[in-house]
């Protein structure tokens, strides 16, 4: 039923890694003050990591901006689970900052290690918390355990994006309910019209979906305690995300088999090319296909609602990637411009004029254009945002949110799924 044509996904992808260098022995520095005095004359200061379509826009604007420090870029991966980066950073041979994908499954590892630098002491200089959106700060610090160790690039903001043309001609609206939405997604199928493209091959995309899912049922709340609190996994406000993705494939509105066969790249083609009313993704393959020149003028986005009475609606969103510094760096001074740099005005507009595709959570952003869909996702974030478990969960942890997809696809069961993912999340808390 769908094509397997591929867009290409804005957030979590980058460039080869860098070659496998032998790790080395090396002390980590115990804060941001550390390292070698500024030097006096030219440095340079090298900068890695995830590559973006802006990515030579802004290390030449910061040349610009600091004439005695050259950029050395070096692209990689931002894969933790092969351990790469790790290797990269152990071997001090690594980039003195680095952009790599966020959270405390992969964050949280490097810092744990000893590999990178807390930055309190950059963002006291350059009173750079102050630029941020309160909850950003807040979370990361949570999951630092009271430092910040990464500075934000951007978040992705996960909502139901739809075909405004299919849903005018059936006389739909967005929902205001739940039972409002699975009315729609009925009325569409009764159309032959495939209701929402999903594409749950690789894992990423199935965890997006439940992940919007379970904001719906549960809320922010339920599951910063989850995250970073000591509630259980598989509480029953929680399994109903689960058994709301399992009432959409028993019913049909998404096809089980399909979405094994796909991942979000193609679902995100399959939604484009008017093969299926909605989507469930982030802000980023809209910015993109206008970048290109295509039309996405019929395409628009909505919240699921809120389960729960006098809850509102919001988006499920995940710290897509952040700045963090390396901790065998010699050039501490040239690392905190970068981490001012990167958070400043100047830095989103030369961003937002080069194709960015990820939501800023810097406050300046409110002075800065954006492409439409990241004002829209960024609008949604008025009332907060729920979690991509994806981005916060142990790797373990991680590995059962993925299955837990499989499994209810499969036809197995929402609560047996969500009692495997507390179990790892117990021994994550075991270990720690």
């Amino acid at each position: 039923m769908l094509t397997s044509v591929i867009v290409t996904a804005a957030a979590g992808c980058s460039a080869a890694a860098p070659g496998a260098v032998k790790p080395a022995d090396t002390a980590a520095p115990k804060t941001s003050g550390t390292g070698a005095p500024p030097a006096s004359g030219p440095v340079t200061l090298r900068v890695g990591g995830i590559e973006y379509p802006y990515t030579k826009a802004v290390n030449e604007a910061f040349e610009k901006k600091y004439s005695n420090i050259k950029v050395e870029w070096n692209p990689g991966n931002n894969d933790f689970e092969d351990g790469s980066i790790q290797a990269l950073l152990r071997s001090g041979s690594g980039p003195d900052v680095m952009v790599v994908s966020s959270g405390p499954g992969r964050v949280g590892l490097l810092s744990n290690a000893g590999l990178i630098l807390p930055i309190e002491d950059a963002m006291k200089k350059y009173n750079i918390e102050s630029r941020y959106q309160k909850w950003v700060i807040d979370q990361t610090r949570v999951q630092g355990n009271g430092k910040v160790y990464e500075l934000v690039e951007g978040v992705d903001v996960f909502s139901v994006y739809y075909n405004k043309e299919m849903f005018q001609k059936y006389g739909l609206k967005p929902p205001s309910t739940w039972e409002e939405f699975l009315d729609n997604c009925a009325k569409l199928k009764n159309a032959n019209i495939l209701p929402i493209a999903a594409g749950f091959r690789k894992g990423i995309g199935g965890g997006w979906m439940l992940g919007n899912l379970v904001e719906a049922a549960a809320g922010k709340d339920r599951m910063t305690d989850v995250i970073f609190g000591k509630g259980p996994f598989d509480q029953k406000e929680i399994v109903l995300g689960g058994e709301m993705l399992k009432q959409l494939l028993d019913a049909g509105y998404v096809n089980g088999k399909d979405a094994s066969a796909i991942d979000q790249a193609q679902a995100q083609a399959a939604f484009l090319s008017g093969q299926a009313a909605m989507t469930i993704s982030s802000q980023g393959f809209i910015a993109s296909e206008r970048k290109k020149g295509n039309d996405v003028n019929k395409f628009d986005t909505f919240l699921l609602p809120s389960r729960e009475a006098g809850r509102p609606a919001r988006p499920s969103a995940g710290l897509a990637h952040s700045w963090i510094v390396n901790a065998t760096t010699k050039n501490i001074d040239a690392a905190e411009k970068w981490l001012d740099w990167v958070s400043s005005e100047e830095y989103l507009k030369v961003v937002a004029a080069n194709a960015g595709s990820l939501v800023p959570v810097v406050e300046a952003t409110s002075k800065v254009k954006n492409d439409p869909a990241i004002e829209k996702a960024s609008e949604m974030l008025k009332n907060g945002a729920g979690y991509n478990p994806s981005v916060y969960l142990p790797a373990k942890a991680k590995d059962a949110w993925y299955a837990a997809v499989d499994s209810i696809t499969a036809g197995g069961s929402p609560a047996e799924a969500f009692k495997a993912i507390e179990a790892e999340m117990a021994k994550a808390k075991q270990t720690k």
